[in-house]
């Protein structure tokens, strides 16, 4: 049997080996929280605001608006058919009478006014002629110097495209030019009235263009 003292060191030698046994339990379990915190196992870091991150700022130019046009200058010459100092077109008128008495039919009589224009080269005039069944017409026109050569067309009002129809044109040369001199005159056709154009182009040179219609 053992004796007390036997009993005493064994009662010393268990409490030791507990002692021992709660150590290294508690030794385990810090090196599990360690083991933990070094993995990551701890609490995020807070993430930064995306308000708070810094931006950069793009600033645009806009284009400069490109210069306004240039604007042509104004024409001092004068247009076709511009207005004409009413001294100068009653030159013109008593030229283009005085031409009347020496190529119009006799008993031809002039219908409205005469229309007296400002022509260059290429350019123009033009007025409306209502025929009428049975009546006799004669156009005249004269230029006044520097023009060299003027032309005078009779055309029907309305064309068909692709076609050019010429009733009546002048076949003189110079200043002058006549549609139905005298002794003859242009004589309408047909039974019913019908409108006309009387164009009067310069040919050559630039200057006052006087044109009037006849009847008969």
């Amino acid at each position: 049997m053992a004796t007390d003292n036997e009993r005493e060191m064994g009662k010393a030698g268990a409490r030791r080996v507990g002692t021992i046994t709660r150590v290294a339990a508690a030794t385990l379990v810090v090196g599990s929280l360690v083991a933990e915190l070094s993995c990551g196992g701890g609490e995020p870091e807070p993430e930064t605001p995306e308000a708070l991150m810094p931006t950069a700022t793009v600033t645009s130019t806009a284009p400069a608006p490109p210069p306004p046009p240039t604007t042509a200058p104004t024409a001092t010459q004068p247009s076709p058919l511009a207005p004409i100092e009413p001294a100068l077109a009653q030159a013109a008128q008593a030229v283009l009478e005085q031409v009347a008495k020496e190529e119009a039919p006799p008993g031809a009589k002039a219908v409205g006014m005469p229309k007296v224009s400002l022509l260059g080269t290429g350019q123009f005039s033009e007025m409306t002629l209502s025929m009428a069944p049975g009546k006799c017409y004669t156009v005249i026109a004269v230029g006044l110097p520097p023009v060299a050569e003027l032309n005078v067309q009779l055309l029907p009002s309305t064309t068909v495209p692709g076609m050019q129809t010429v009733l009546a044109e002048d076949q003189m040369v110079g200043a002058r030019a006549v549609v139905g001199k005298s002794p003859n005159c242009y004589k309408w056709p047909l039974p019913v009235a019908a409108a006309a154009r009387v164009v009067t182009t310069v040919a050559a040179g630039t200057g006052l263009v006087a044109t009037q219609i006849y009847e008969k």
